[in-house]
């Protein structure tokens, strides 16, 4: 008879006492951990809790820019998805007579083990970016694609023949028209990589992909032209004074400029296409016909080709015109209708040094 007569909240508490046992809410006594796993693995979170049981278990996922959501299933384990993203995670458990709440932990990964993202592709030496204006980049030319976590920390070059196609983990991958072709690799670093965009890839609109250690690949367009020279510039940017030496290999500069008539060389890269293997080694020829100009004056080309030295390296050895002075001349190079970045070209009175009046 006294049963009946109790309220609710007497009956927990004689539920809770003596013969039944206690009313315990729930405790956790082992938190889950936070892991650093490569990019794409999969992890198993777990908790370990006591109380009066059933014990319930729901698991939330905590994103940077919203509200929690519910993930897993009622279990003291969470296995996630692949990971492609920074998570934070966390468990509640509960029972009839409360619950409790689990640190907050995480999934991260090394900055080596991101995705490489590709921002940008540029010649080389111009810096044109593929795309823009209309510019692309040539076939068998050198070409640089900016980004992030796109190769280790430390820049790492490519030092002898044949040129790997894959660098310190780095690998260039060019598709077109279903069919994919391997970029020789020169140097790879977090920011920035350096390749050859093989003279095979037909010219057309494709996909860039770059691969880092296994993550990624993350792929960006790509315009493949037969040609679209760039002029190597002393300032590495594409502007200023350019790449041009005498025919002694010395850089001209004011102090020791060219003068009208001399023949000079220029080095460039983006003449076009060329036969044969160029991961092996150079393959030089007088194999274009480019236009150069300098100053107002047309300039007579006496090679123009890949350089003895180096793979998708270009030269192209011209003679000054006469008539042309001035320590800042301009200097461009058309191809197939495609014109290069204009550099200066520092051009002396007859044996003597470059000095414009101020």
């Amino acid at each position: 008879m006294l049963l009946s007569r109790m309220t609710f909240g007497s009956m927990v508490i004689l539920m809770c006492s003596g013969a039944y046992g206690q009313c315990v809410p729930p405790a956790i006594q082992v938190q889950p951990v936070s892991f650093m796993v490569p990019y794409g693995d999969v992890v198993t979170f777990s908790v370990a809790a006591t109380g009066t049981a059933p014990l319930s278990y729901q698991w939330w996922s905590a994103p940077n820019n919203g509200a929690p959501v519910k993930v897993g299933g009622d279990s003291p384990q969470y296995t996630t998805p692949p990971v492609t993203a920074i998570m934070i995670v966390y468990v509640v458990v509960s029972n009839a007579y409360g619950s409790a709440a689990s640190n907050l932990v995480g999934v991260s990964f090394p900055f080596s083990a991101a995705p490489p993202v590709a921002y940008s592709i540029a010649n080389s030496a111009s810096s044109y970016v593929s795309g823009q204006d209309g510019f692309g980049i040539a076939q068998g030319s050198l070409f640089v694609v900016y980004g992030t976590a796109l190769g280790p920390a430390t820049l790492q070059q490519a030092s002898s023949f044949p040129i790997p196609t894959v660098l310190a983990g780095t690998s260039i991958q060019i598709s077109m028209s279903g069919i994919t072709y391997n970029a020789p690799m020169i140097y790879t670093s977090a920011s920035q990589v350096a390749a050859i965009l093989p003279s095979s890839v037909p010219a057309g609109n494709g996909m860039l992909t770059v691969t880092y250690n296994g993550t990624g690949p993350y792929s960006t367009p790509i315009n493949v032209v037969p040609s679209a020279f760039g002029i190597f510039t002393v300032t590495s940017n594409g502007a200023g004074p350019g790449v041009i030496q005498d025919v002694n290999n010395r850089l001209l500069t004011f102090a020791q400029p060219a003068h009208a008539g001399d023949t000079v060389v220029l080095w460039g890269t983006g003449l076009g296409p060329v036969n044969g293997a160029e991961a092996a080694g150079p393959l030089p020829g007088n194999l274009f016909k480019p236009e150069v100009f300098v100053g107002n004056q047309s300039a007579t080309v006496q090679y123009a080709g890949r350089s003895g030295c180096c793979a998708a390296l270009d030269q192209i050895v011209f003679q000054i015109p006469q008539n042309i002075q001035g320590c800042f001349v301009p200097v461009a190079v058309r191809t197939n209708g495609v014109v290069s970045n204009f550099v200066s070209l520092p051009v002396g009175p007859a044996g003597l040094a470059c000095s414009d009046p101020i």
